[in-house]
């Protein structure tokens, strides 16, 4: 009988973080879900765990071959038997509420259901002073649901330069829920389930194009991770920031044409940005393709990486302006003002999160497994 729920996992070089995660997911998953893992380690780790294990819910593939990650990616679905599917980071886990939501989207033949409420779990990390124990950080649930339009929201998206995407509730298969015949759908159009960069946006801009009933619930269905080598954080250490000669996301793809509409420097500004163009371009989205804003792009990217990167950014959006014959003084008078307002939204982050403390940061958590029991005690059960 075919599962009501497939969890993805595409891995590389994170055996310890994977195994855990895969040791997080059984304790919670009954008959109806499996595990499908697409492994492109250099080590045989987790291929000797799954071996042991023995687990007829668990669908294993190891190649050692040199693949993209996108490459991975798509294959990891391609193994996904599911009614419905849910990708997460091999340093990640799930909820049991994701199991009682597969059930309720499944009873009303919903498309898609997204969560408004991530929770953060940063795996213990000697070179971060903060995170040398682990740490859980949750922020306050709504049992709510709501039926959502995600084509509006994705006009809204591409004229905010794809900005935070995670915000503009929109479709998504790594971590929400998705029927697998939707992204059989995008496979069908595009040839593959994945393009661009990014795995995450490239998908949600494609379901946000074909999906028909989408839900956005306010409580948590999975919980995100961040080991030491994850782009989160990279992110705050600027590893995520610089030239993209070198970046992991072009290993082994190939002659990748970047989207000239978007400054050529690594960020995850600029890699949302160019997958999204991707997406709209694959997807035969052309009409909106031309309403992309590039402004608020632009400002954020300086804002974000100037610390890091100023110089390189100023030049490789200087070489998008030359591109676009953009008047000078007017170019940079509107990025000077866009420079503003995302600032005033980053000072109202900090505060809203750090002044007001309206998330709760649990320390000493030391593994995912732990993270997991910690949030079921605290969320609210869905239904």
């Amino acid at each position: 009988m075919k599962p009501l729920l497939s969890i993805v996992i595409a891995t590389k070089n994170r055996e310890f973080y994977c195994i855990e995660a895969i040791k997080s997911i059984l304790m919670i998953a009954n008959n109806t879900v499996e595990i499908a893992i697409s492994d492109n380690s250099d080590t045989e780790q987790v291929k000797e765990f799954v071996a042991q294990l023995n687990d007829d819910r668990i669908i294993y593939r190891y190649d050692v071959s040199p693949i993209s990650s996108i490459e991975n990616f798509n294959r990891c679905l391609g193994l996904a038997t599911g009614e419905y599917v849910c990708m997460i980071g091999d340093d990640d886990s799930i909820l049991p509420n994701l199991l009682k939501v597969a059930q309720w989207a499944k009873d009303n033949d919903i498309d898609s259901v997204t969560s408004t409420h991530m929770i953060d779990y940063i795996w213990p990390n000697i070179n971060i002073e903060s995170f040398k124990t682990g740490m859980l950080v949750l922020s306050d649930f709504k049992k709510t649901k709501e039926i959502v339009d995600a084509r509006e929201n994705l006009n809204k998206l591409v004229r905010d330069g794809f900005l935070d995407y995670q915000t503009y509730k929109l479709p998504r298969i790594y971590h929400g829920l998705i029927k697998k015949s939707c992204m059989d759908e995008i496979k069908r159009l595009t040839a593959n389930y994945f393009g661009g960069l990014s795995p995450d946006i490239y998908s949600s801009v494609a379901l946000s194009c074909i999906v028909k009933k989408h839900y956005v619930i306010g409580f948590p269905c999975t919980i995100t991770g961040a080991c030491a080598s994850s782009t989160t954080v990279q992110a705050k250490t600027g590893e995520h920031s610089g030239s993209i000669e070198s970046i992991p996301h072009l290993k082994n793809r190939g002659d990748y044409v970047w989207d000239k509409k978007v400054p050529m420097y690594y960020s995850v500004e600029t890699i949302w940005a160019e997958s999204g163009l991707k997406s709209l371009i694959d997807m035969n989205q052309a009409a909106l393709y031309d309403k992309f804003y590039a402004y608020p792009l632009f400002a954020k990217g300086i804002l974000i990486n100037g610390r890091f990167i100023l110089k390189l950014v100023l030049n490789k959006t200087e070489q998008v302006r030359k591109q676009r014959k953009d008047n000078l003084i007017v170019f940079w008078a509107l990025v000077s003002f866009f420079f503003g307002l995302e600032a005033i939204k980053l000072i109202n982050y900090i505060v809203k999160t750090r002044i007001f403390k309206t998330k709760i940061r649990n320390r000493n958590v030391e593994n995912i497994a732990d993270a997991v029991e910690i949030v079921n005690q605290k969320c609210p059960t869905f239904i």
